[in-house]
């Protein structure tokens, strides 16, 4: 599989990108701790690049003290590539501190929707000559799309797409990235950064299934963990997410560590892992962590599980029990009528309350009330 780049790296190192080949043992870290452990997928992912090459070169930035690259995103691709047995990999260098590489990594993630698409910057296409691609319609705004655009504009296209030249016509038929492609446009840029592929209609179906497919995105409390050490208020000056998405997120870490860990291991999302915050006590928060994670609950049944129905099934419920407990008390006052006993009911608010009573006439509560059990007993 051929591979071009473009004389525009040079271009690219003067804003502070640099795409270039570094010793794997020179990277070192990333914002999530774990995320280069061997899953389900990693060996996968692993003979994905084996076969197409890594079409997502990872993201570093340099540290000049130790000479080595800090990792900022692109943990399990790394992974793969040392299972492979790989000594160089393709990395995108960027400068920048601590906290914009968090919000980098941040936004990388949160801002995707599936199926996700590829990043590596080795050539330049024209925006104009790109057309297709393997899902119709992903290019169509929806509520994620301005902030994707905003995030190209403050920290600039960490994936590039993936694209194949079309020679008949003379233009590029795009394999990966159509929600980049689309905010690039958005935001009316002329030139995109592509990775440009030889390969037939088959081959670009399997790169965009695989990529889509073998892509794990962290948990909610890996993206807590990578937040929780930096200063919130400059977090929150470089992203684009908002204080609300960077809230929800500390707010897990309210959590007891076991319930962290079963929800970092088992990879609970925001919506999923949000819930357990209500929980009464450490022990039900474990519970429903299992219980979510095992069953693969969705958000909305994470919520049943914790909270019981909703609002207007609770309150629907307890006006059937209020109603049959009424009837009860009403089937009790007859049977003491038929059994001579003269009573009423009554029935009157109490301390926010409601109280029911049965009130027997003068002088034959007691003895109406001993004839009334002694004839239950004989029954």
């Amino acid at each position: 599989m051929k591979r071009r780049a473009s004389g525009r790296a040079a271009q690219t190192a003067d804003r502070g990108r640099t795409l270039m080949r570094v010793p794997l043992q020179d990277v070192y870290g990333g914002a999530v701790a774990g995320r280069e452990q061997p899953d389900e997928t990693l060996a996968s992912l692993a003979a994905s690049i084996a076969r197409h090459g890594l079409l997502q070169p990872i993201v570093v930035r340099r540290n000049s003290q130790v000479g080595r690259y800090a990792l900022v995103c692109g943990a399990r691709r790394l992974a793969a590539c040392r299972l492979l047995g790989m000594k160089e990999i393709d990395a995108l260098c960027l400068d920048m501190d601590d906290t914009t590489a968090a919000a980098c990594f941040m936004e990388e993630h949160c801002l995707r929707r599936a199926p996700s698409a590829i990043e590596e910057a080795q050539a330049l296409a024209p925006l104009q000559d790109v057309y297709g691609g393997a899902v119709a319609g992903r290019e169509q705004p929806d509520e994620t799309l301005a902030s994707l655009a905003a995030s190209i504009a403050r920290h600039g296209l960490l994936q590039p797409i993936v694209v194949r030249r079309n020679s008949q016509v003379g233009r590029y038929a795009l394999v990966c990235g159509a929600r980049r492609l689309a905010a690039c446009r958005l935001l009316g840029m002329k030139e995109i950064d592509a990775l440009c592929l030889d390969m037939d209609d088959t081959t670009a179906a399997a790169c965009f299934m695989e990529e889509h497919c073998l892509r794990r995105a962290p948990s909610a409390i890996e993206e807590a963990q990578a937040l929780a050490p930096l200063d919130r208020e400059a977090l929150l000056a470089c992203t684009v997410l908002g204080r609300q998405a960077i809230e929800q997120r500390l707010g897990l870490l309210g959590l007891p560590l076991r319930v962290q860990e079963i929800a970092r291991q088992r990879r609970l999302s925001l919506e999923q892992a949000q819930p357990l915050l209500s929980a009464c006590g450490e022990e039900r928060q474990e519970e429903a962590a299992l219980i979510i994670a095992e069953r693969s609950l969705t958000p909305a049944q994470a919520r049943r599980l914790v909270f019981g129905p909703d609002k207007g099934k609770m309150q629907s419920g307890r006006r059937r029990t209020v109603r049959a407990a009424l009837a009860e008390v009403g089937a009790l006052s007859r049977r003491l009528r038929a059994q001579g006993v003269e009573t009423s009911v009554s029935v009157h608010s109490q301390e926010g309350g409601m109280c029911v009573q049965i009130l027997f006439a003068h002088g034959e509560k007691r003895a109406g009330q001993q004839d009334f059990e002694n004839k239950e007993r004989n029954h």
